[in-house]
Parts: C-alpha cells; structure tokens; sequence
C-alpha cells in the first residue's frame, strides 16, 4: 500500500495530471479540433499507463556492510636476513703433551682415551678381502699416540744415523719424516728410547689401536669424511704428491689434523705397526685388545703414502712387508702406553739404599721420604717404571735374595732366594722381561725373568766385578771391577766377552750414556772416569770425589748423579753435575752410608 502511494506521487503519474488539466483548460481551443470527452479520456489513458508501467524510486537506504570472509593472506616473501651463527657444542679439546727424549728432543703426543670401534671395511664399500669383515674392537687402556711421524730430527738426535741420506725420492731437514726406515729399525729406535727412561713405556702402536686413533670415532672412508675433494686438505698423496712431482715425504703437519689432532694420519709415509700381517686375521680376532696374529713373515704398514691413490689412504686400508724392508715411504709413528702411575706418571724421583730402607726424592733433593722400611740390607738398584716397581739386592746374612716393591713402597716380593752367593749388581732390560745380576764372590753374571723365574748362568771368570749396565739396543752388557782394572764387554746372552778398557783404576759404578756413544763409572778411591763406549779417550770428568759408589744418569738433561760413602771424611751424600764434570752440586746430606742409585727420570717438557 504504502509504495503505490509513493507510486501516485512520483513525477510519472502527475505528467499525466498535468496533461489531462491543461487539455481541460484549452478545450475551447482544442474542442475545435477534438471533442473535450475524447482528450479526457486521452489523459485518463496515460495516467493509467504511468501508473502500471512506471517503478517507483524507492529512496536509498542506507547499506549495511556485509563482513566478507577473510581470505587467507599471501606471505609476502620478505628479504633473507643472515642468521646469526649458532655457537657449535665445544668438542672436548685433545689432550697433548711433549715428552723430553736423548738429544735435547721431544716427540708431542696425543692422549688418546680408551673405547669401542667397528674396525674393518664395511660390506656397501669397494673392500679388500683381508679388510672384512666388519668386527667390533674395543680398546680397554688409553694412551699417547705420536702427533706426527717420527721425523728425521728426532731419528738423528736419538740415533746419531741419516739413513735417507743419499737416497732417492727424499727432501732432508728436521721436520721431514724420516724414512728408509725397516720395522726393525723403528724397534731399535723405541728400544734406546725405553733405556734412556729406564721404563718399557714406548712402543708401536697395535693395528686396532691404529685404525681406532685414525678413524677418531668416525665411520667414514677418511676420518674427515667421504668428500675425496677434501682429501686434498688432510692427506699427501698421489694427487698431490706423485702426480705432480713431488713423489717425496713431505714436511709433517703442513695438512689438517683428523678429529683427535693426528696430524699425516692418511698417506705422506705409510706407518709401521707392531702386528705380523696375515690376511685373514679379521675372521679371528679378538674383541678386546687384539695384538695380530702369532705367526707370519711381514709385518703390518697402515694409513698409505704418497704414492697411494685415494682409495689407499682409507682409514682401513692394509699394508704390510717383510720388516726388514726400507723405502722412501716408510716411516713410523710412536706410541706412548700408560705406566703404573696412568698418564700422568709420577714426578722425577732419585732412589737410593741406605741402612735397611729405599729411599727417595726429588731430583733437587726436596721431599725426602722412605720408601720400603724393611729392605734388609739392600744394595744395587733397578726401576721398572712401566711397572711401578724397584728391585734391590738384599745381602742380609741370613737369606740373600733379590726382591721387589710397588714404587710406594707396598707389595714386598721375594723373587730369587736361590743361587745366590755374593750378588753386588742389578739391571733390567724391560723390553725383554729381564733381570741380570752379577756375583761379587764368584764372578759370576746370572739372569732371570723380571719375576725371578728361569735362572741362568750366563759366564764366570769375571773377579771382582761390581758395576754393570745395558745396552739392550745392541743386546751388549758392560761390566766393570774393582779388581781386574778394566771394563769388560759382552753379549746379553753371555757369549762373546771381551775386554774393551783396561788400566782403569777399580771400577765400581757404571753407566752408559749411549745416545753420545760414553761410558761413566766411579773409582772408590778416584775421580769419576769416562771414555767411548769401544773404551777409547779415557777421561777424568769429576776430580773432587770421596768414596763414590753408584752412579746414574739423566741424558735428557745432561745430568749425572752418584753417591759418596766418605764415612771417615764426612761426605756420605747425593751429588750431581753436569756430564762435562761441571756445576757441582751436593743434592741429599747427611746420609748413613748411601749405596744404589737409580733415577726415575720419566721426563716430559709439559703440555700444548
């Protein structure tokens, strides 16, 4: 209702109004030409016709806004902001250290802790035969692993000899690895090595400990990964050595360390290994702490050289030769294993006998202490250091005997109680698991197995003899006695005696310094003498000496020490001094009648 009222006043329909009045109006007019009823009804029609046809304006409303749903929103991509570095989690830093060896060198080590490994090539990979199969190899005891390769500086100080020299396919200097080097040659070396520290704590490595140091707890093709790209960085070898003539042993450490600091682990000298070489040893070895097989003719080499291909300097690829084979890519790396005091050894100590205990203490004579209080009547001292242990002669009347302690003076052992007479000497040869002793009364030299079983005679005839000491590294023993006058030479196992040094004056201790090729020994009623180990240049080093009895050395630092036993003089002391006879020095005073002296002189120069 209400739009047809809006329908009648809309302009439309008043148009018809407005034309029907005005044909009334003029109807006079118009009527002339149209009857008044026929422009009415005219009028009427277009009213009516406006009102059907015409649509009403409706006035506008106002319009509500209908919510539209919410399109999801394009991310507009917004610029790379860089992101901050994420701090790595720190890896436990290596611990390294440098251990003091003859010549005024040091080898820097790596400790390297004990743990399991899968050792082998795995079956997904281009393997050898005698690399599978896969097994898992535990390492129950840490140790200190060689940095680098034994390099020609240290090769020559310890052993006075340039076996490259001369050669083919070598660069000589000190920070070269030194090659032409047979497995018996790298035996040698560790065997002056371990006399030189009284101890039996250097050796090669074994192939399991091998492989689990160069992997460093990896299980790739390298110990940096399986990107041969990168191997350019860790590794000389035949891409960048042979290839590019430069088929020579490179300077150690120029390339990047593996995980745990092992620097020239892959390639540059392929490295001698303690264990015989035998193809299918993989198939039967042990779990724990596998040493190689028991039988073979070569000797295992790992971790290639410069000449390899890629492929050769894997982690678990397998080399070997006979041992006594010498290339210019032979070369060794030292192992260092833990003694009886773990890897942090014990400090310096002198030991030494007086009035029924072994004493000791530190090497400038500070910290003085008793060691074993019921040693008898204890004479000669020898220490094996790899052990913790001290053997002395004890020439109590009623039961002669040789024994042994733990260094802390605990687990007393009796170790020989038989045929024995007038034993005056002692000294070890560790690497062998050997004692000799010799036989004041008798003149008698004997020998045992470290823990007094299997007593041999070795040779007599020798009168008087009081000194003694090894040189394990030629299997010689020197003796030396206050009756006879001279100094006498033989093999270890008591043949081939000779007398190397004569009018000596009566020898009573005696020790070798045999990285410079010298031999030390006092004269109870003399000066302390020295000549070339052949008994040539006979010399007086030290004149003002009373009563000197035993003597021992530290070649590492250049020292020799002794004991005096000048009871009518006053003089019962420890002295030292250089081994020119200089900077003398009373160390220890006031002593009741000190006799053997050893040293633990298990040095090192510290860490880095």
């Amino acid at each position: 209702m209400i739009e047809n009222i809006e329908a009648v006043l809309s302009a439309y329909w008043w148009v018809g109004v407005i034309a029907v009045a005005i044909l009334v109006l003029f109807r006079e007019t118009i009527g002339t030409f149209l009857s008044a009823k026929w422009w009415i009804g005219v009028g009427a029609i277009v009213a009516i016709l406006a009102f059907l046809f015409h649509t009403p304006q409706v006035p506008e409303q106002p319009r509500l806004e209908q919510p539209r749903p919410e399109q999801p929103r394009l991310e507009q991509p917004r610029p790379e902001q860089p992101r901050p570095e994420q701090p790595r989690p720190e890896q436990p830093r290596p611990e390294k250290r440098a251990f003091a060896i003859p010549g005024d060198e040091s080898v820097e080590m790596v400790w390297i802790e004990p743990g399991t490994f899968d050792m082998g090539c795995p079956s997904d990979r281009d393997c050898k035969s005698d690399e599978k199969p896969v097994h898992s190899v535990s390492i129950s005891k840490g140790f200190w692993m060689g940095k680098y390769e034994v390099t020609q500086g240290q090769w020559e100080a310890v052993m006075k000899t340039t076996p490259w020299s001369g050669k083919d396919n070598v660069r000589s200097g000190s920070d070269y690895p030194a090659v032409y080097i047979s497995w018996h040659d790298a035996q040698k070396f560790i065997r002056r090595l371990n006399m030189e520290a009284d101890s039996n704590v250097y050796r090669l490595p074994t192939e399991a400990e091998w492989e689990y140091a160069c992997r460093a707890g990896t299980t790739t093709r390298w110990s940096f990964g399986d990107d041969e790209s990168q191997l350019t960085h860790y590794a000389w070898y035949d891409s960048n050595a042979k290839d590019v003539d430069k088929n020579y042993a490179h300077k150690v450490g120029k390339k990047r360390a593996n995980p745990w600091g092992l620097y020239d682990i892959h390639g540059n000298v392929t490295e001698w290994v303690q264990d015989l070489n035998q193809a299918d040893y993989y198939t039967e070895s042990p779990t724990v702490d596998p040493t190689g097989p028991a039988t073979g003719s070569s000797r295992v080499a790992r971790g290639g050289a410069i000449g390899n291909l890629a492929r050769g300097v894997w982690s678990v690829d397998r080399g070997g030769n006979t041992p006594d084979f010498r290339g210019y890519y032979t070369g060794f790396r030292l192992l260092r294993q833990v003694n009886a005091f773990g890897k942090d050894m014990q400090p310096d100590k002198i030991y030494w006998a007086e009035d029924g205990k072994i004493r000791r203490a530190n090497l400038d004579g500070s910290y003085i202490e008793d060691v074993v209080t019921n040693a008898g009547d204890p004479d000669g001292l020898a220490l094996d250091v790899s052990a913790g242990k001290v053997y002395w002669i004890d020439r109590s009347p009623s039961a002669v005997k040789i024994r042994r302690a733990n260094l802390d003076g605990s687990k007393i052992e009796n170790l020989v109680t038989t045929r024995l007479s007038q034993p005056i000497e002692i000294a070890l040869d560790v690497s062998a698991g050997k004692m000799y002793w010799i036989d004041h009364s008798t003149g008698k030299v004997q020998r045992a197995n470290l823990d007094g079983s299997k007593i041999e005679d070795l040779f007599t005839g020798v009168d008087g003899v009081h000194g003694l000491a090894l040189d394990v590294l030629v299997d010689k023993m020197y003796l030396g006695g206050i009756e006879g006058d001279k100094i006498i030479l033989a093999n270890l196992d008591g043949s081939q005696v000779e007398a190397v040094a004569t009018g000596v004056g009566g020898v009573h201790g005696l020790a070798l310094d045999v990285s410079r090729g010298k031999m030390y020994w006092t004269w109870q009623n003399g000066p302390i003498k020295r000549a070339n180990l052949d008994g040539s240049e006979v010399e007086d080093v030290v004149t003002d000496v009373k009563g000197a009895r035993g003597i021992a050395l530290d070649v590492s630092r250049g020292k020799m020490y002794w004991t005096e036993d000048g009871t009518n003089q006053g003089r019962n002391k420890i002295r030292r001094a250089n081994l020119d006879g200089s900077q003398i020095k009373d160390v220890v005073t006031g002593l009741d009648i000190p006799r053997g002296i050893v040293l633990n002189k298990e040095r090192r120069t510290g860490s880095f």
